[in-house]
């Protein structure tokens, strides 16, 4: 029996798509609560337990530590036990260890937590993207991956605004242990899915293959995209030492250097350390978490306007833009720091700059590096494609979040906000000469603009 006549009753659901982007939404949401809880509750805790600058920035960076192993390992596991597993594991984790974070047992506890609070994160950040992306149809697979990106702002604010209600009596045990709630909950929907479609097909289990498919394509499609998806399992072995060689090795450089510009550009100190940023200026410390929470949500608004755009006017015109903005951001900053005028307009312009560069960056690399982590390989080499983009995310994130408060007591915040101009530059340039444009590309597409020397067959490409 031919696949057209096997899907001739197909089910093909809108609602199940949605259903699998709330889900992994949730799943970003948790993880950006996470992420910007900690914010919130490192002057509290610097105060309970004497930290150092150093010790700031290993309870930032243990977490860190986590992530990468998370995301080198993550990816293999996912090939391993799916997809839908893994996303399972993760939820239980993030529960679990959002849980033991609220117990106040010394700052060993905490970092032993934070450490496997990250990987849970890394894991996640590799395995949802490829979750959405492998679910989701070509014309809205840049729209759907931005949503994950919009779930972690809304999580980053909903973390800061707790950080908030909780810091007048200086309860940093419920800013860290509030997730543990959604968490849970969202483990229980999990189990009711199935897997990726490709998941499914890539481990030879074709029936169910068909089947989910057949819940997100329409009829018509179905046997050019099974047949699409055989091609592209069968083209590689899924073995790491394929991704370096000749027909990968573009594909491999580009995902490793994309990913280090992400975050070597700066946004983690904007992330994490805001309120100490906003303090040094001057700023209460109560007063310096609620300007953070309305700087995520201006966030928001650019990640919703990225949503609207990335899959009309393309990746390349978002990124530039947005790192354009990031750069001259940046220099703003620094102008500030080097006036050291931290009076009336001094205050306004180190606010508007840190909230134009944090809108900027979410409009552009928070919300590409999502989809060029599920977009640039074929199957079998997806997962690790995603871990060697999101472990070099996650190396430029440790490197920021340990030396950040060091660089900003040994050499001011003029030199530091140059410097993080200087490396928004060097990614506008990577990007101008090496992002390729892959909206309205299905996956297949992309992974032979790969094999052709990163070229399109049909020489398109948008600026």
């Amino acid at each position: 029996m031919s696949v057209q006549t096997a899907t001739s009753k197909q089910d093909y659901s809108r609602n199940f798509i949605l259903s699998v982007s709330i889900v992994t939404a949730i799943i970003g949401l948790i993880y950006g609560y996470d992420n910007g809880s900690i914010s919130g509750a490192l002057p509290f805790l610097t105060k309970e337990y004497a930290l150092s600058a150093n010790m700031q920035g290993a309870m930032l960076s243990i977490t860190v530590i986590g992530s990468i192993i998370g995301a080198i390992t993550g990816g293999r596991l996912s090939d391993a036990l799916g997809r839908k597993k893994m996303m399972l594991f993760i939820a239980l984790g993030y529960g679990f260890f959002a849980l033991f974070s609220a117990i106040p047992l010394g700052v060993v506890w905490l970092l032993t937590v934070r450490f496997f609070m990250g990987l849970c994160i890394g894991t996640s950040i590799v395995v949802a993207p490829i979750f959405i992306g492998e679910f989701a149809p070509t014309k809205i697979r840049g729209s759907l991956l931005v949503a994950f990106q919009i779930a972690q702002t809304i999580g980053i604010i909903s973390a800061n605004f707790a950080d908030y209600a909780f810091s007048f009596s200086g309860n940093w045990e419920f800013m860290l242990g509030l997730s543990c709630i959604p968490a849970f909950l969202i483990a229980i929907g999990i189990i009711f899915f199935p897997d990726t479609p490709r998941w499914y097909l890539m481990k030879g289990y074709r029936e169910k293959g068909i089947a989910t498919l057949k819940r997100i394509e329409p009829a018509e499609n179905i046997e050019k995209t099974i047949q699409e998806i055989d091609n592209d399992i069968n083209s590689s072995d899924g073995r790491l030492r394929e991704m370096f060689k000749k027909d990968y090795r573009n594909a491999t450089l580009f995902v490793i250097g994309f990913g280090f510009m992400v975050k070597i550009t700066g946004i983690t100190a904007i992330t994490h350390y805001a309120p100490i940023i906003f303090e040094s200026i001057g700023i209460g410390t109560s007063d310096s978490i609620l300007i953070s929470a309305f700087i995520q949500i201006s966030s928001l608004v650019a990640e919703v306007i990225a949503l609207l755009v990335i899959d009309r006017l393309g990746r390349r015109f978002t990124l530039l833009t947005g790192v354009g903005v990031m750069f001259i951001s940046s220099i703003v900053m620094s102008f500030v720091f080097f006036q050291s005028d931290f009076e009336g307009s001094g205050i306004y312009a180190a606010f508007f700059s840190i909230m134009a560069f944090n809108m900027a960056f979410n409009f552009s690399l928070g919300s590409l590096v999502w989809v060029y982590a599920s977009e640039c390989f074929p199957a079998r080499l997806r997962s690790l494609g995603s871990s060697l983009l999101l472990t070099s995310d996650l190396i430029a994130n440790l490197i920021v979040s340990q030396v950040f408060l060091v660089v900003l007591d040994a050499f001011g915040g003029g030199w530091t906000f140059t410097g993080y101009a200087v490396m928004a530059l060097i990614a506008w340039l990577f990007i101008l000469r090496l992002a390729p444009e892959t909206s309205g590309r299905s996956l297949e597409e992309i992974h032979h603009y790969w094999l052709n020397g990163a070229r399109w067959s049909d020489q398109k490409q948008k600026i």
